[in-house]
């Protein structure tokens, strides 16, 4: 499960890429942000998403992805360079 979000900077909507098809989620009524995370969102979203599969849209390919989580408070980096 890949989550993103999508749309006007600062106006984004959630969204979830299923086989490689970007869909809306914003209906589920949650930001992917450190709230959503630290309270059991992914399953949460999970439920979500099998019960209402069928009534996700498609959204337009030519959307502005953004970023997965609204407001990260720590980002870590690991260099893939280290011998």
């Amino acid at each position: 499960m890949k989550l993103f979000r999508y749309g006007k900077l600062n106006e984004e909507k959630t969204g979830i890429l299923i086989n490689n098809i970007h869909y809306d989620t914003s209906d589920f009524g949650e930001d992917y942000d450190n709230n959503f995370l630290a309270t059991g969102g992914i399953e949460r979203l999970e439920a979500f998403i099998s019960k209402n599969q069928t009534n996700l849209k498609a959204i337009p390919p030519d959307s502005r992805i953004g970023t997965p989580i609204a407001n990260p408070n720590k980002i870590v980096c690991v260099g893939l360079n280290y011998s």
